[in-house]
């Protein structure tokens, strides 16, 4: 796992030209990656997250910039990512409404665990222990997280990390089962996704 970072996004002015250039630095760095991983063949055994340590307000300020809020939005892009989706919540209004206040700040409606979730999922981590390892506070979130099967294209993941208990027969009590941790099943060809975004 590698990771790299990049500032200039504390645009409390002047937000156009500068997220202009900052997101053309960021699009050539990552066209070229991409196109380097394609060359090695090893595009599928690629996530790229895009994520920020915080927001910006929907509202501009008076110095034609956005103000720090707190929920936001990440990306993800790979060679087995499921792409072209929006999941999570949206809000239904950009304006004031149950998730966004003054100064248009959105209160977030997805746990930073959920992401993560179905990545390690990718990565092989399927046992729950482990994940609850990985992700110390998956449990709390459990109806909210994302599953591998939700991002990637070769996902194989039981969607419920639970156990499950069978329905009781008559006159037989139930007896819960516990849930069998499956491992991802590694992809037989190369898939073609440059329709990827």
């Amino acid at each position: 796992m590698f990771y790299a970072e990049i500032g200039g996004f504390d645009t409390h002015s002047n937000i156009k030209p500068l997220f202009d250039e900052r997101t053309q630095v960021i699009n050539s760095g990552i066209e070229a990656f991409t196109k380097e991983m394609k060359a090695q063949n090893t595009w599928n055994d690629v996530t790229i997250v895009m994520v920020s340590e915080f927001a910006r307000t929907l509202t501009g300020n008076t110095g034609k910039g956005s103000d720090h809020a707190w929920g936001s939005h990440y990306w993800i892009t790979g060679g087995e990512v499921r792409g072209k989706q929006i999941i999570g919540a949206y809000p239904t209004t950009l304006d004031d409404g149950n998730l966004i206040f003054e100064p248009g700040i959105v209160i977030p409606s997805t746990p930073w665990d959920a992401l993560w979730n179905g990545i390690a999922q990718w990565f092989g981590i399927t046992n729950v222990n482990d994940l609850n390892e990985l992700l110390p506070n998956r449990n709390k979130f459990a109806s909210n997280l994302f599953n591998e099967n939700q991002l990637y294209t070769t996902g194989s993941t039981p969607a419920a990390p639970t156990p499950t208990v069978p329905t009781p027969t008559a006159p037989t009590p139930p007896t819960p089962t516990a849930l069998t941790p499956t491992s991802p099943t590694p992809p037989t060809s190369n898939t073609d996704c440059s329709d990827s975004p």
